[in-house]
């Protein structure tokens, strides 16, 4: 009986034991998973850290995090009293809270957030969210790591900003004037409406700057700009493009008379409040006209008109008013040359030079521009800009184009068979070009004849997006990629969210405009925008191209800058195929 009660206490005893070790071992392991958790959150240290509850009341935050929100630096503890509340932008706004729901029911194991608007009591700051939820996913716990974004977003708009306003001026600058002409061309040939492109300049401005400086000409210059300011009504906006010229573009109106009015209007005007402020100074301006559609349908092409028709009104002086005209047989030659044009396609008459494009800091060829030539039986070498626009209005584009991009690929074949070194090749296409499923099919059964790889082949969709806005244009830049074909397109009117865009469709090459270096040899102004522009560039991890260089100082600063690649008759002419085949061995 002795035994039997011993047996029965030792057995207590042990069941006690058990049921203590257990308490103890859950207890453990629970304090073990917190250990953990915040043993994992300490190797972000250089990040801001913060473990939110489910009601996003903060259970622990890292140094870094604390001074974000406004916290004791010093405070060691774990719970802190503060909640903390984030709202995404988008076109209907939604709590973090209902964004965290979608996340967790689509079964996103990583949660990415650009620039939430987090708030803490009054204070509000940007800033980047990331969540892994492969690896942090705590019943009772949010980690998350956030990157200050303020300055960044900061620095984005300050570059937006030094891209579309004129430094000396502060009107909308011509890169402003190209991306909402074309813009305003599309929605007027929707809408069937006009609109119409002064350009003002001011008689004898050299010579004003020669003999009375830089200083006064400036002066005079902003003078001028707040005039054309003042002067804006509804449907009316001012720039500046360069020098002396301004740009005023009249939309929507209804007769070229109450146009030609309006133009007579302010150049009187001018004199006149220039003549008030100094009776000595006689201001006499100029003005070229042209008329959308009428004399073009793009912004490259109203602004060109624009300045032959200034021309042509500085020749004549006394403030005359021009509106550009085709000369006699312009028409005539036109049809001829579509004649011709039949002909040059039929026969292939048409050849391919490549521009040389140079990687920065190695000076080595690393891409090439293919440019189309004609080589006309009677006038002999054609540039594409003297025929393509010609070939497009008799319907004869596509196939040029076509035939272009396929003898780009054979070339590149012919090179790969011989081994050269492989570079990127450039392709400029219209948007026209790439709503052909026939030019896509084209390109495809090619590159597969040839056996190229596509990501050695970039097309430069910059009209596409200036015309049509990237989001138009996102079912054929899509297309494109399914090829394998990169993207490029030129910074000229593109604004943060189209850059962003870009980067986030998957464009590998942001391409300089020429015209932000073409002013840099008489203007410092211009070189915080060209480093902001290639800066920007290499933030969305996209590389920076310059074409266009003429001058020792443009290669200069673009090195100095960084810019990845350059090319432009600075470095080499174009050239045949085989010429460039020298460089490529």
């Amino acid at each position: 009986m002795e035994w039997v009660i011993i047996g029965i206490i030792v057995l207590l005893a042990a069941i006690s034991l058990i049921g203590v070790t257990l308490f103890f071992n859950k207890k453990l392991a629970a304090e073990g998973t917190h250990a953990k958790l915040y043993k994992n959150a300490s190797e972000y240290l250089e990040d801001k850290v913060i473990v939110f509850t489910p009601a996003f009341e903060v259970l622990f935050a890292n140094k870094s995090a604390r001074k974000l929100l406004g916290m004791d630096t010093q405070y060691e503890g774990r719970r802190l009293s503060q909640t903390v509340r984030f709202t995404v932008d988008r076109a209907e706004p939604k709590s973090f809270e209902e964004i965290l729901k979608e996340k967790r029911k689509d079964d996103h194991s990583l949660i990415n957030l650009e620039a939430a608007l987090m708030s803490v009591g009054e204070k509000k700051h940007r800033v980047h969210l990331f969540m892994d939820y492969s690896k942090w996913n705590y019943a009772n716990a949010i980690i998350c790591v956030l990157q200050d974004a303020s300055a960044a977003i900061r620095e984005q708009e300050s570059i937006k900003r030094l891209g579309e306003v004129d430094f000396l001026t502060e009107l909308p600058s011509q890169f402003k004037a190209a991306f909402d002409i074309n813009k305003l061309a599309v929605e007027a040939q929707k809408n069937s409406e006009r609109f119409a492109l002064f350009i003002f300049n001011i008689h004898g401005f050299n010579r004003m700057r020669l003999s009375k400086g830089h200083s006064y000409a400036n002066n005079l210059i902003k003078k001028y700009a707040e005039f054309l300011r003042d002067q804006e009504t509804e449907g009316m906006t001012s720039y500046r493009l360069d020098s002396d010229h301004f740009l005023v573009v009249v939309s929507n109106f209804k007769r070229e008379k109450i146009v030609m009015d309006m133009a007579r209007e302010m150049t009187a005007e001018i004199t006149r409040r220039f003549k008030e402020e100094n009776s000595t100074l006689h201001i006499v301006s100029s003005v070229g006209v042209v008329l959308f559609p009428d004399h073009g349908k793009n912004a490259n092409k109203l602004i060109d008109r624009a300045y032959v028709a200034l021309d042509e009104a500085t020749t004549k002086g006394n403030g005359a008013i021009v509106v550009f005209e085709e000369k006699k047989g312009e028409s005539e030659n036109e049809t001829q040359l579509i004649r011709e044009l039949n002909s040059a396609v039929k026969n292939k008459e048409f050849v391919i030079h490549f521009q040389p494009i140079y990687h920065s800091e190695t000076m080595q060829v690393s891409g090439a521009q293919p440019m189309l030539v004609w080589n006309h039986p009677k006038n002999g070498l054609m540039s594409s800009d003297k025929f393509m626009d010609v070939a497009e209005n008799a319907g004869l584009r596509l196939e040029v184009m076509t035939y272009f991009v396929k003898e780009v690929i054979r070339q590149r074949k012919l090179w790969n068979d011989f081994k050269f070194r492989n570079i990127q090749l450039f392709i400029q296409v219209a948007h026209s070009d790439l709503r052909e499923d026939s030019f896509f099919a084209e390109i495809e059964q090619a590159l597969e004849k040839y056996n190229v790889d596509a990501s050695h082949i970039t097309f430069d969709v910059t009209s596409s997006i200036h015309n049509y806005g990237i989001k138009k244009c996102h079912e054929e830049f899509e297309h494109i990629k399914n090829l394998g074909i990169r993207l490029c397109a030129e910074n000229l009117g593109l604004g943060k969210e189209t850059l962003i865009q870009m980067e986030q469709i998957g464009f590998s090459t942001l391409k300089i405009n020429p015209m932000l270096l073409t002013e840099l040899n008489k203007m410092s102004e211009r070189q915080p925008v060209l480093e902001a522009t290639i800066d920007f560039a290499h933030a969305l991890d996209m590389e920076a191209y310059a074409n266009g260089v003429k001058t020792n100082k443009e290669a200069d600063i673009l090195a100095s800058l960084e810019c990845d690649h350059v090319s432009g008759d600075h470095y080499a002419k174009p050239m045949a195929a085989f010429e460039l085949q020298e460089f490529l061995r």
